[in-house]
């Protein structure tokens, strides 16, 4: 299992100090269990450079010990929580626009029917 496989089956996001640290203890526990180097493996995207291949209880132990440890997953300063924390904000405006916009249409509805009518209303019982 890749350290990629790893963390998309926990479903978090990690910034680049963690994945950096992350993928050092990774090597470091396989060297000393296994007395070599992990196995390389070519990344699905070619592009990029070979990518380590390890036992998923190895990239457990190496997950425990630094959360243990208490290193962050993502670093409040890191360009991937800034990006996003960006996003949010994105979101965050293009919703209350949309709030905004909702808000004043029903208010125009609202003055619409309450507006008085030219016609007299008649205001004797049919029946």
């Amino acid at each position: 299992m890749t350290q990629l496989e790893f963390r998309r089956l926990r479903g978090e996001l990690w910034d680049a100090s963690f994945i950096s640290r992350f993928g050092k203890l990774a090597a470091k526990l396989y060297r000393q269990l296994y007395k070599r180097d992990p196995k390389p493996r070519r990344s699905k995207s070619r592009t990029r450079a070979d990518v380590f291949i390890y036992p998923c209880g190895i990239l457990e132990q190496a997950y425990e010990q630094l959360t243990g440890a208490g290193v962050p997953l993502m670093k409040p300063d890191s360009a991937l929580a800034r990006g996003i924390a960006e996003f949010k904000e994105e979101r965050a405006l293009d919703r209350y626009l949309q709030e905004q916009a909702a808000k004043r249409k029903n208010e125009a509805a609202l003055q619409k029917s309450t507006k008085p009518t030219d016609t007299p209303v008649d205001a004797t019982p049919q029946g």
